[in-house]
């Protein structure tokens, strides 16, 4: 949860203050805050996520992230605290697709609140990961989905606070624009590299190789938290000779104690591909996708001198 500001709560028209816990609201340091009684509530289950809501929100809505930096948003746990915290919130905004489908305990706890799943207009592909469902869930990891998330976000802003739905629009166009121009400039860096074969730890970086013009040459889990046969390390040994591969992305999120030995055995470099952020340096949706890029930018680099 975000650690930050201490905020107010408007409940049976009394002003009750609430300690700084393990969830609060944020509030935009870019913008100048609205009047707190005025003030919209909403929250967003992963931090991308997040960063896009609070960015078309601006000084209208206070935004809360659900799932704190480092954590693993598959199977969240939600507590009593979290959701205390979470009270006043009116919407949601999720991913769906068996990613966080724990969020639905949110809204069954807190009376008027409803989760806006953000994939509409979003080309969703099939999953390989079965345990998390028929569909691959890490849609956000690709700029031009980024743009019709914030096209969406915008869209439920507006109807939940009318008032401000010019502003809401407003800092979307502005975003979409930003996430524009942050694209074009890391697909022409790419681009030399185009189609270079990337090895991951799991498989959540499909729309980002698409995005990218990189190809996924393997997963070293073949799901979320199951360790992977010895057949299947084998196969993934041979792919590493033929594409010859010099890196393993590992995820900060995920424990990668097991592959130091696979790397080892098969004189692979380690680096990391984060799909969430929230940390320094990956502050923003562009921040996050900016380092997940320059990583493979240096290791593609790397295994061609």
């Amino acid at each position: 949860m975000v650690h930050g500001y201490r905020f107010t709560l408007v409940v049976l028209g009394i002003l009750v203050l609430m300690g700084a816990g393990v969830l609060v609201f944020q509030k935009n340091p870019r913008e100048q805050m609205a009047p707190q009684s005025l003030r919209l509530r909403v929250a967003a289950t992963i931090y991308p996520l997040y960063d896009l809501v609070r960015t078309v929100a601006g000084s209208n809505a206070d935004v809360a992230l659900i799932v704190p930096p480092g954590a693993l948003e598959h199977n969240f746990e939600l507590t009593p605290k979290i959701l205390s915290d979470l009270s006043g919130v009116k919407t949601i905004f999720a991913v769906g697709h068996g990613l966080d489908a724990w969020a639905l305990q949110v809204t069954n706890a807190i009376p008027g609140s409803s989760i806006a799943i953000v994939d509409r207009g979003v080309q969703i592909r099939e999953s390989i990961e079965k345990d998390e469902g028929p569909s691959d869930p890490h849609y956000w990891l690709h700029f031009g989905n980024a743009r019709i998330i914030t096209d969406t976000i915008a869209e439920y802003l507006s109807i939940l606070d009318q008032e401000n739905a010019s502003m809401y629009r407003e800092n979307a166009e502005k975003l979409k624009n930003d996430l524009a121009r942050a694209e074009q400039e890391l697909q022409a860096q790419m681009e030399p590299y185009r189609g270079a074969p990337i090895l991951v730890f799991h498989d959540a970086w499909f729309y980002f190789a698409e995005n990218l013009g990189l190809t996924i040459a393997g997963a070293f889990e073949p799901f979320v938290a199951e360790e992977p046969t010895p057949r299947h390390l084998a196969q993934l040994a041979n792919v590493v000779k033929e594409k010859k591969i010099a890196t393993f992305f590992i995820e900060p999120q995920l424990s990668s104690s097991a592959v130091k030995s696979f790397a080892e055995e098969n004189n692979l470099g380690i680096a990391t591909l984060d799909p969430l952020g929230g940390v320094p340096g990956r502050l923003t949706y562009g921040e996050l996708m900016r380092y997940n890029a320059e990583q493979v930018l240096g290791a593609v680099r790397a295994s061609r001198k």
